[in-house]
């Protein structure tokens, strides 16, 4: 799961159950600006046709989700005003699950606010079966 999450455009995780999750746990409370979603980059873009980006509160409530239905994509961009949350999940229904890397921008919530932060990058991360590569 961690693959996803690394810094890291040629490394992938992937997942294989055809009800796939990933998660990343941010370990702050964090006002979410974007979450930008690339699949497997050298193939396999259609196994992320079509799935639903999830925002969780601290509690694993979702306070925000958006779905997408690109074909192939590339890079998926979503964007939010601010909200808040504490981990981000992406759930497929496809038979696999191939994720490059997920970047989250946002701002802690604090007194003040630092410049947009890459939260997800080398953060605790699971997945509904096991596989990297």
């Amino acid at each position: 799961a961690e693959f996803a999450n690394d810094g890291d455009l040629k490394t992938s995780t992937f997942t294989a159950n055809g009800r796939n999750r990933w998660t990343v746990d941010l370990q702050i409370i964090a006002a979410i600006h974007t979450v930008i979603v690339y699949p497997r980059q050298d193939c396999c873009q259609e196994n992320m046709d079509n799935f639903e980006l999830q925002i969780l509160d601290k509690d694993y409530n979702v306070v925000a989700s958006q779905k997408s239905s690109e074909i192939e994509p590339m890079k998926i961009d979503f964007s939010f005003n601010d909200v808040e949350g504490t981990y981000v999940r992406i759930i497929t229904t496809s038979t696999f699950q191939m994720i490059a890397e997920v970047l989250v921008h946002g701002s802690e919530l604090g007194p003040v606010p630092p410049p947009l932060t890459n939260f997800a990058l080398n953060k605790p991360t699971e997945s509904s079966s096991i596989q990297s590569g």
